[in-house]
């Protein structure tokens, strides 16, 4: 372009005439913007900004003086006249943020991030642009028609927050009314719509003009304003009304407050759709069928509260619910509680309408069939309020006169015994108490076999239903030690755990891998899938990409959560993306995960092959790490360290035989799975480990100050090592069993760190070792005493580890199962009461090693007796747990009574305080002072009382 062009152009930016410099640029080919770009540089950098001349003082006084004489000025209102350059720079401000320079800026711009910036700054004097104006700046971009026009209008939608003020939704708009770019996708465009849109509700009075005095209410919604703003642009309701119901992130931006917050966004957005659907502007089925449909979709749960308050403006008809008869079943299954309470409501009012020939079923126009197949995941929605409400609806067709519904339908109750609230499942057991139990053979056998799964509190109360068989009888010895007799016979399981079966099925292991990618804490879980997918590298790599597709995209965004990885340990769900990235495409992780993101330089971090674990699950994020390298370079092969059995072992023929089968493919064992194996086949550790318990408390003290009292630390019950001896078979992964100490994987250092799961990581300790139960319990201490204070943590699935572990329950077995039973949660009590339960059936609790871990951790004030004897209450109601209960409360109560702890009668009561049936058995041969002194006793080398 020729000067005179040049001179034309920054003459219409300097008059603000957008119009003006859209028509010069409209003709200008890419190199006439670059010349142009250059020579106007001048106008669009702006005046270069000077130092201000520097004052000068002789003296404190002179400067003093300066000052005072500033203060008074300024206080008089008089302001210094600024220097020609700063009033040149300040007018310059002030035109860049015009809608002419803008257009300008973008018609010049030689690339998306100096566009993206010239628009940023585009306010207007006044902080506003109008819609012509934007209209104008939109069609320069689409005269110019640059490649990058689409993308500099996605990261503008994205990042809204920032460019609210500049018209992101109004420039996308315009552009694609103008055909310059296709409709955005990003989910934004749809959510920046609601607030862009939304128009300001008429007010009942004026304006006050003072701050103090009350806003005047709104006189309506604004629904009409808003109606009409969308008729002034018909092609909205082709599309863009539609993606109210079909992009992320509607729901939230409809809680937006409008008019001075007397109003919520969706009220008005509300009041616009149905206008518009009763003037026939949008088809109000298409409308009941798209809201419906947005609870199914994967938004947030907590902002979908305006896509219910929306149908039930709508008010379908029974007629119009029936004939979506199926569409409202599906809520059922809904991840919102209001997209599961609606259709509750719905189905409940299908229940109650009345239809001929229904009279017998009791359930109106609801197909009870269909109902009841779909109320399994209402059943076990987490909060209790809609878990009980699907109950009740369940109650109406239990009390039919159709007997093959009322048997359905009380088989279907069952469901709600796996429910994580013990009151859910009161109020299932109840339902069938209150109608029978079904007669109906399969229906009956399918309610017995759910009553497994219900709190032990809960399990007599099923078994005067006949629900659950009777607990064996078993002769236990009163006093621990009797030769040959009670709960610590033999030492080891009572029975064989199963065999674990492989996974030989790509369909399979996709399955596996889809859950383990978002919830890893089932460890066998993990184990078996990964030694499926490296058994199914020998399928071809096509093959394999063809199945793993649909989670290809969710394992790339969950592998990059682990900012210290790969493979840190830190988060077993990433690792499990990266197995299922490498297993569907061959591709390798990157060395480093804050080298792939840009924030190191490349090779400034240990590349994850060659570094060591620093915690213990690292060991697994170790050997999924291994895994990756043998599925990307075809070694199909079974893991030496693949669990065979359901408590992690390995018989050692077995792993004989798989050493054998890589001996023959002439390949050399991974570290970590060689020494995985090796503990989990290995009856012990090299040599016998001296294991001694501990407690800390916190520090309380003071500072400079008397008044500045500190806490430092918390309560806590570990184990510590008196020696540790070296592992031949393991000596990678021994450093780490052997220190007990968890400062990078506990809860303080979880709460200052993003992406950490805990109970996914400690889920996995109790296989590491499955011979050594002493030594994984006084890992699981660390989680366990995290327990005994408040807060988020991991004590659930530590408590419910012990149960897994094998082999026979030593001190700090004990130890461990008692601090869970001291657990500030009531859902950690309960958890460490079943692990009682189970471990008292299998013949390995000894209730005087139980007491002395009581007494100890109650003596030295880490526990609580009050909750210790609420969580055994939970185990009572088992005569075989119950009755270790009774001799290790005897026991410390008798060893307590010199220290006269709080909460001691609550010990003495909690063997029957569930249990009134429960007969008291005389102690035969030791008098309580017998038992006192052999509980204050310290424990013998070998673990058994004194």
């Amino acid at each position: 372009m020729s000067a005179s062009d040049a001179a034309a152009v920054e003459a219409a930016v300097r008059a603000e005439d957008v119009s003006a410099v859209r028509e010069l640029l409209a003709d200008a080919t890419e190199a006439d913007r670059r010349a142009l770009a250059k020579a106007l540089k001048p106008l669009l950098a702006g005046p270069a900004w000077e130092l201000p001349e520097p004052i000068v003082f002789t003296s404190i006084e002179d400067g003093l003086a300066f000052m005072r004489s500033q203060m008074t000025a300024t206080a008089r209102g008089e302001e210094p006249e600024p220097p020609a350059g700063e009033r040149e720079r300040r007018e310059w401000r002030q035109l860049s943020r015009t809608p002419a320079f803008a257009a300008l800026a973008v018609g010049v711009a030689g690339g998306r991030a100096a566009a993206g910036r010239a628009l940023d700054e585009c306010r207007g004097r006044d902080h506003h642009v109008s819609d012509a104006d934007w209209a104008a700046v939109a069609g320069v971009l689409a005269d110019r028609n640059p490649p990058w026009l689409a993308e500099l209008v996605d990261a503008r939608l994205s990042d809204d927050w920032r460019h609210r003020s500049a018209g992101s939704w109004s420039l996308a708009r315009r552009l694609v009314r103008m055909d310059a770019i296709d409709r955005p996708v990003v989910p934004e465009y749809g959510a920046v719509m609601v607030w862009r849109l939304a128009q300001p509700p008429p007010l009942s009075g004026p304006i006050p003009a003072g701050y103090d005095q009350p806003m005047p209410e709104p006189a309506g919604t604004g629904g009409d304003l808003l109606a009409r703003t969308i008729l002034r642009d018909p092609g909205l309701l082709e599309h863009e009304i539609w993606r109210l119901f079909t992009d992320p992130g509607v729901g939230k931006e409809m809680e937006g407050a409008i008019g001075w917050g007397r109003l919520q966004m969706g009220e008005q957005w509300t009041d616009a759709l149905l206008e518009l659907a009763g003037h026939g502007h949008l088809d109000r089925d298409r409308l009941l069928d798209e809201c419906l449909d947005a609870f199914l979709r994967d938004f947030p749960p907590n902002h979908m509260g305006w896509y219910a308050s929306f149908h039930d403006r709508l008010g379908p008809s029974v007629d119009e619910v029936a004939a979506r008869f199926a569409r409202y079943l599906a809520l059922l299954a809904a991840h919102s509680k209001p997209g599961v309470s609606l259709g509750q409501r719905m189905c409940a009012g299908l229940l109650d309408a009345e239809l001929p020939g229904a009279e017998l079923s009791g359930a109106g126009r609801l197909n009870p069939e269909a109902f009841l197949a779909a109320s399994g995941p209402a059943l076990l929605f987490p909060q209790k309020s809609v878990a009980i409400a699907q109950l009740k609806l369940i109650a109406k067709l239990a009390a039919s006169k159709d007997r093959a519904v009322k048997d359905r339908a009380l088989a279907t109750a069952a469901q709600a015994f796996a429910h994580q609230r013990e009151d859910v499942q009161a109020a299932a057991l109840k339902l069938i108490a209150k109608h029978g139990v079904p007669q109906d053979a399969d229906a009956r056998a399918a309610v017995a076999e759910l009553a497994s799964a219900l709190s032990p509190v809960l399990q007599p109360d099923a078994r005067a239903l006949a629900l659950v068989p009777p607990p064996p009888t078993s002769a236990v010895s009163p006093v621990p030690g009797a030769a040959g007799e009670g709960l610590v016979a033999g030492g080891g399981r009572a029975a064989m755990a199963a065999r674990m079966a492989g996974v030989e099925e790509a369909d399979e292991l996709v399955l596996l891998l889809a859950q383990l990618m978002e919830d890893a804490s089932d460890a066998l879980t993990v184990e078996r899938a990964l030694a499926g997918a490296v058994r199914l590298a020998a399928l071809p790599l096509a093959e394999r990409a063809e199945v793993a597709r649909p989670l290809l995209k969710r394992a790339r965004k969950q592998a990059l959560n682990d900012f210290a990885g790969p493979f840190s340990g830190h988060a077993i769900r990433a690792d499990m993306g990266w197995l299922t990235l490498t297993w569907g495409t061959g591709e390798l992780p990157p060395a480093s995960m804050m080298e792939h993101l840009g924030w190191h330089p490349e090779g400034h971090d240990t590349p994850w092959q060659s570094r060591r674990p620093t915690i213990l699950s690292g060991i697994l994020s170790a050997r999924i790490g291994e895994a990756c390298t043998l599925i990307a370079a075809g070694r199909a092969l079974q893991l030496l360290a693949e669990p065979d059995f359901a408590d992690g072992t390995i018989s050692p023929g077995e792993l004989t035989a798989r050493q054998a089968l890589w001996a023959t493919a002439e390949l050399t064992p991974c570290r970590y799975d060689l020494e995985a194996a090796r503990l989990r086949a290995a009856p012990g550790a090299d040599e016998e480990l001296a294991l001694e318990p501990s407690v800390t408390l916190p520090r309380a003290g003071f500072r400079a100050m008397p008044w500045e009292r500190f806490t430092e630390g918390g309560t806590g019950v570990h184990a510590r090592l008196a020696r540790v001896p070296e592992s031949a078979s393991a000596p990678h992964c021994w450093p780490l069993l052997t220190h007990l100490a968890h400062p990078l994987d506990d809860r303080q250092f979880a709460v200052g760190h993003t992406g950490i799961r805990l109970d996914e990581m400690i889920a996995a300790w109790p296989l590491l070792c499955p011979h050594n139960p002493e030594l994984v319990a006084a890992h699981l201490l660390s989680p366990l005493s995290d327990g005994l204070g408040p807060g988020r943590n991991a004590a659930g699935t530590a408590a419910r580890g012990l149960a897994s572990l094998a082999g026979e329950f030593g001190r700090i077995c004990h130890l461990a199962l008692v601090t869970g039973l001291s657990a500030a949660s009531a859902e950690v009590r309960i958890a460490a009461a079943d692990a009682w339960t189970q471990i008292a059936g299998e013949g390995r609790l000894d209730p005087a090693l139980a007491a002395g871990a009581l007494e100890f951790g109650v003596t030295r004030g880490a526990l609580k007796l009050s909750r210790i004897a609420d969580g055994l209450g939970h185990a009572a109601p088992d005569p075989v747990a119950a009755a270790g209960i009774t001799q290790a409360c005897l026991t410390a109560t008798v060893a307590l009574l010199p220290a006269k702890p709080a909460g001691l009668h609550l010990l003495r009561e909690a063997p029957a305080a569930r249990t009134p049936c429960l007969p008291r058995r005389p102690v035969p041969g030791a008098g309580a002072s017998q038992l006192g002194s052999r509980a204050a006793e310290p424990p013998s080398p070998s673990g058994r009382a004194a």
